[in-house]
């Protein structure tokens, strides 16, 4: 039998069936495509960890007088805390359902908008930087740094809710 006669195979691992059987085979296929989104949680993670070394460092660059109170530059880090557990809320029953209304409908497509918030953050940090650069240290208010932790909470809650919901569902049931 020629190899133009065979049939040709959808997946790369569709040649061991024969082999394995289909059920090994589909799983095997589930357990690949769930490796196959770990670099852009691998990158998502690289930007979190960021917030605890060269974000605290540029708030020490801020003026951080709350009125009778100085914040403490690892202080700041709390906003990002509180923004998880109001964006875990927020997410479920508000964002998730406006963005399936615009086709965001599957856990790919809201670990991407994840991603593109967390990239935001970092586009808030870089400008905010600038600013302070330019206007000097102590010169810009810390509570500007708001937004990068809001965007940077936001995206650590749609990659690592929606990626361990996706990894769930393809996961063997075995």
């Amino acid at each position: 039998m020629s190899s133009k006669s065979k049939a040709k195979k959808a997946h790369w691992l569709d040649h061991s069936v024969e082999k394995y059987g289909s059920a090994f085979v589909d799983d095997a296929k589930r357990i690949i495509s769930i490796f196959a989104l770990l670099p852009s949680l691998i990158f998502t993670s690289s930007l979190y960890f960021q917030q605890s070394s060269r974000w605290v460092f540029q708030a020490n660059l801020m003026d951080r007088k709350l009125g009778n109170t100085i914040i403490e530059p690892d202080q700041v880090q709390v906003v990002n805390a509180i923004s998880v557990i109001v964006l875990v809320f927020v997410c479920e029953y508000i964002l998730i359902p406006l963005m399936s209304k615009i086709y965001i409908r599957t856990h790919l497509h809201r670990v991407c908008v994840g991603i593109l918030a967390s990239i935001l953050a970092f586009v808030c940090a870089a400008v905010l930087q600038f600013q302070i650069n330019r206007a000097g240290i102590g010169n810009v208010h810390v509570v500007w740094m708001v937004p990068q932790y809001f965007l940077l909470a936001l995206g650590e809650v749609l990659v690592y809710v929606q990626f361990t919901q996706f990894c769930y569902r393809e996961a063997p049931i075995q």
